[in-house]
């Protein structure tokens, strides 16, 4: 097992108007020890209205990317994408 460290944890409502439904997001820590590099995850869950459809998105880096502005950017910007439709 691998130690993750939480960062941070929120509900958004996300979609039109007419269909916002609630995304879960949690981004946190990967230590891989001597297997690699310290990764960094945005994971964002949601369940359709029905209740008959469950979906996730992660986008995971090494930790050191999120530290250059424009990759950062580039994967928050990818995680703030994801709505169901």
């Amino acid at each position: 097992m691998r130690p993750t460290t939480l960062v941070s944890a929120v509900e958004e409502q996300r979609g039109d108007d007419n269909n916002r439904i609630p995304v879960y997001q949690f981004e946190y820590t990967v230590d891989r020890g001597e297997k690699g590099k310290p990764l960094r995850a945005i994971s964002v869950v949601a369940g359709s209205r029905a209740g008959d459809a469950f979906v996730t998105l992660t986008v995971v880096s090494p930790e050191e990317d999120w530290e250059k502005p424009l990759v950062n950017e580039r994967l928050r910007r990818v995680v703030e994408s994801f709505k169901l439709v």
